[in-house]
């Protein structure tokens, strides 16, 4: 199953609309046992607990911060309900940064984009002599239709010469606009870090390319997907024990997704977090 899917199971899950997370199941659903509901419930709370505080100058958007915990009573036949957390960082003290940025890019955009003396004039003087044809055109169409086809046909030439001195200044300003353009993008980071939190079992996180040493992580790498993948060492209870489906041991599983700079913050965070101690008695 697509991790995105299931983000939007887990997520539907907590606000207790499990049936819309369910509904296209194509070989149908499964009850979910007493058992199975509780330690769901227990998990779910645990990992909720174990979240560290928003670090300053973050914003965190928590969808199931004012929900209370619910847990499914169906799920789609071969599958275990999966406790878990999703959440939006936002890195407000970057986001300011890129609003100072783009206040002055567009401060230098403009100024490249500013029209010569001459331009201006050339083009001014052909509209203006457009317009003026075009507007008699428009007072002899009742009465000479001849006339005012004649006078707008007299008027076209001004209104392609002023189209071409708008084509000549925009190509003339072109390539300084998107060297302008370049250089600001290419110092802009996307300042949205968006974590799932999931109790994956064992061998469910094998795509490593890239590993990494995340304090408080035993093991962390950036898979194929280019998201950091942050497996914790505590092992939870398959499924099957609880009257699932699954029969491997689970482990704590967070995936931070996004740039790599705000990523690794993120990260960082989680790895200090308590979400390794989740299970233990």
């Amino acid at each position: 199953m697509r991790r995105s899917t299931i983000c939007v199971m887990m997520i539907l899950s907590a606000l207790g609309v499990v049936g819309s997370a369910y509904a296209d199941c194509p070989e149908g659903v499964r009850p979910v046992g007493e058992s199975e509901q509780q330690v769901y419930l227990s998990l779910q709370q645990a990992i909720r607990a174990a979240l560290p505080p928003t670090p300053a100058g973050w914003t965190l958007r928590d969808p199931m911060a004012k929900i209370k915990p619910a847990a499914p009573k169906d799920v789609c036949k071969g599958l275990d309900p999966m406790p878990g957390w999703y959440g939006e960082y936002f890195w407000d003290v970057e986001s300011k940064r890129h609003s100072e940025k783009d206040r002055e890019r567009d401060a230098k955009i403009r100024k490249a984009m500013a029209w010569t003396p001459e331009e201006e004039k050339e083009v001014h003087g052909y509209q203006a002599q457009a317009r003026d044809l075009e507007y008699k055109a428009r007072g002899a169409i009742k009465t000479n239709p001849d006339e005012a086809a004649r006078l707008r046909a007299e008027a076209k030439p001004f209104s392609e010469k002023a189209n071409a001195v708008w084509k000549a200044h925009n190509e003339r300003v072109a390539p300084e606009v998107a060297a302008i353009n370049k250089e600001y993008d290419a110092d802009r980071i996307n300042t949205l870090v968006t974590v799932t939190i999931g109790t994956w079992e064992e061998s469910a996180q094998t795509d490593s390319k890239e590993p990494l040493q995340i304090s408080g992580v035993p093991t962390a790498f950036v898979n194929s997907q280019k998201e950091m993948v942050l497996i914790f060492g505590q092992k939870l209870p398959s499924f099957k024990e609880s009257g699932g489906i699954g029969t491997k041991p689970r482990l704590v599983t967070a995936i931070v997704k996004g740039d790599r700079q705000p990523a690794e913050v993120i990260a960082k965070l989680l790895g200090s977090s308590g979400l390794g101690e989740v299970g233990k008695k």
